[in-house]
């Protein structure tokens, strides 16, 4: 058994999880700001020890999720539209899942505590809403999935109608949890004249 601290809407709480994955709870956060581009569908570099990250692959994992109605805790989702790959969530993704393997931990907030909405922007994200999953542990893409899909919060997050763009990312270390996972979900705001 792993201890697991983290905090979701301001409460500190610590739970027991088993199993081979340190899981955080999910943020939602609303916004208006940053700068978007068309959703990109090139290969993501693979980082050591990770997986290789096809954007086709795990669209079609997620959107196969998303595509049925799910119990999520307490909470019921109809079915959701498909998501979109976003080139600027997988480079936020990417530094946020690099630092947290640097550091071995999981957070929220990133090595100069900035938010989610921070790091998206600074991708050039022109954010309406955002949310971001991360794990610590699972050896690939679909074991992170199917253990978020067992926390409500997590679930809720896949869930989101709201959601329209997706990245996912990976980093490896040497550490206790061995990879580390990010998934930023979001939608953009309409592009600028």
């Amino acid at each position: 058994m792993r201890q697991v601290k983290s905090s979701f809407g301001g409460a500190k709480r610590v739970a027991w999880l088993r199993g081979s994955a340190l899981l955080a709870l999910c943020l939602l956060v609303p916004a208006a700001f940053g700068e978007t581009e068309p959703a990109a569908s090139v290969p993501q570099p693979v980082a050591p020890g990770c997986p290789a990250l096809a954007p086709e692959a795990v669209l079609a994992t997620l959107n196969a999720v998303r595509a049925m109605p799910r119990q999520c805790g307490p909470r019921a989702f109809a079915a959701a539209a498909a998501l979109r790959w976003s080139a600027q969530l997988a480079e936020s993704a990417g530094r946020h899942v690099q630092q947290l393997a640097a550091r071995n931990t999981l957070s929220h907030r990133g090595q100069q505590a900035e938010s989610l909405r921070q790091r998206l922007r600074e991708s050039g994200y022109r954010l309406r809403l955002g949310g971001e999953n991360l794990a610590a542990g699972p050896a690939d893409a679909d074991e992170a999935l199917a253990q978020w899909l067992l926390s409500p919060e997590h679930c809720a997050n896949l869930m989101a109608p709201a959601y329209e763009e997706a990245a996912l990312a990976c980093a490896a270390n040497n550490g206790e949890y061995g990879r580390f996972w990010v998934l930023h979900l979001g939608a953009a705001l309409p592009a600028l004249p």
